[in-house]
């Protein structure tokens, strides 16, 4: 009888799981890992802490979503929730201390705040499906092989840089698997730093590709692996099959964009209807014979972006160099390409969601152009005060005496705002369809033209 009473009873309180509890608090055993830099044992400890809290609440962010039915998008938002893991750890208990290799481990018992985990990720994702539905983007990446021993050019270009993430250095094929490994637990893109606060002007370097000294490789790694990724948190993907041609073509003359131009790329998913494009290749380093094991070697290195169609921002950057070994060299190529593809996409993917789910709090960025401004009382004030009205304005500028260049935030799409500062000042004299035309689309602008 008694064993009987408690199987009801353990049913009961089961039941009452299933069917939406919230859990307060969910104690769990998590570890975390962290390199001794020098002699500094504290600094590697507080480390370890760090990266057993994500653990903890990773586990938290898994109990939290069994219990749940009504919110299917919780892997859009996990990256978001693991930056701020050590605030939903109410407290911790050290288990179990160690040091090998210069490693230090710690083990922990950890209670996670499971109910205010829950409560952020129906809040992020609420608001990414109220406010702007799903981000698009479409691709430019390309693979390359070197032929001889130089084979690009440097070119400096003033971007606004929105955020910025790299990661770069030279890593052998454990330090590539080890990264691997922890980004598959969501430990390392979204370690990498964001700053996604302030916007600044920063100097961007990029590398033209010359064909002369370098072959373009038909390859599809690169490109499926940032549109699985992509995919799988939400994102629209656009012009996919075009990206993929871009991918696969055995030389950029028979593509229908430049990789190397940003202007071109922009241009490219602006026809496509694409909030963002990844522009940037992977580049075969090279080929060697490994002595230890006489596998063939190859090392590679990634280089990607991701712009702002609308507004023109870097809002991502990361490069990488990896190595592969394998008895077969097509192999080792593939699997060199691969690691960095992998890490390349899940970093940007976690940095483009993070922008875009500011931006739609805050509005998105839009450049508005008006051209052949005669008079600032009955053309210049007028405008500005429409566009005012419908967004915020960040920056006015003026290109020459008679054309002015305005920033804004808005929360709507840009054909809305066009349209809403022609409703605007539509009925105003001086603004009459033979007078004033616009609203037209050039190089991601909304441009205004004043006819007389």
């Amino acid at each position: 009888m008694k064993r009987s009473f408690w199987c009801v009873v353990s049913t009961i309180l089961l039941l009452g799981t299933l069917c939406g509890h919230v859990y307060a608090n969910q104690s769990v055993i998590a570890v975390g890992r962290a390199e001794i830099v020098g002699s500094n044992k504290d600094g590697a400890r507080n480390n370890a802490l760090a990266n057993a809290f994500r653990e903890a609440v990773e586990k938290g962010i898994g109990v939290w979503v069994q219990s749940q039915t009504e919110v299917k998008d919780a892997a859009l938002v996990r990256d978001q929730i693991l930056t701020r893991a050590q605030g939903y750890v109410s407290d911790h208990e050290i288990v179990k201390e160690s040091v090998e290799e210069g490693i230090l481990t710690v083990t922990i018992k950890a209670n996670v705040a499971v109910d205010k985990i829950g409560l952020d990720i129906k809040t992020l994702v609420g608001r990414v499906s109220t406010t702007m539905g799903n981000p698009s983007i479409t691709f430019v990446l390309t693979t390359w092989e070197k032929r001889g021993h130089q084979g690009s050019s440097s070119k400096n270009d003033t971007v606004d840089m929105y955020v910025t993430s790299e990661t770069s250095g030279k890593h052998d094929s454990a330090d590539d698997s080890e990264s691997s490994q922890n980004l598959s637990k969501g430990q390392d893109a979204s370690s990498v730093a964001v700053n996604a606060i302030t916007k600044v002007k920063q100097d961007s370097s990029y590398s033209k590709i010359d064909e002369v000294l370098w072959k373009k490789e038909p390859d599809m790694t690169i490109i499926d692996s940032f549109q699985q990724e992509f995919l799988a948190k939400n994102f629209d993907l656009m012009a996919a099959d075009k990206a993929r041609q871009i991918a696969v073509s055995p030389s950029l003359a028979q593509t229908s964009v430049d990789p190397n131009d940003r202007q071109s790329v922009r241009n490219f998913a602006t026809r496509e209807g694409a909030g963002f494009v990844a522009r940037g290749e992977v580049k075969i380093l090279g080929f060697a014979i490994s002595e230890a094991t006489g596998n063939q070697e190859v090392k590679s290195q990634i280089g990607v972006e991701i712009i702002d169609v609308n507004s023109g921002d870097i809002v991502g950057s990361f490069t990488n160099t990896a190595t592969a070994s394998s008895s077969n060299g097509d192999e080792a190529k593939i699997q060199s390409i691969k690691k960095n593809a992998v890490l390349a996409s899940r970093t940007l993917a976690a940095q483009t969601i993070e922008v875009w789910q500011k931006r739609s709090l805050n509005g998105r960025q839009y450049s508005i152009e008006i051209r052949n401004i005669k008079s600032q009382r009955s053309q210049k004030i007028p405008l500005v005060t429409a566009i005012q009205g419908l967004a915020q304005i960040t920056n006015q500028s003026n290109p020459d005496s008679t054309t002015l260049l305005v920033k804004v935030l808005f929360k709507g799409d840009k054909e809305t705002l066009g349209n809403g500062i022609l409703d605007a000042v539509g009925s105003k004299t001086g603004f009459s369809e033979a007078e004033f035309d616009g609203p037209a689309n050039e190089d991601g602008k909304i441009v205004f033209v004043f006819k007389k």
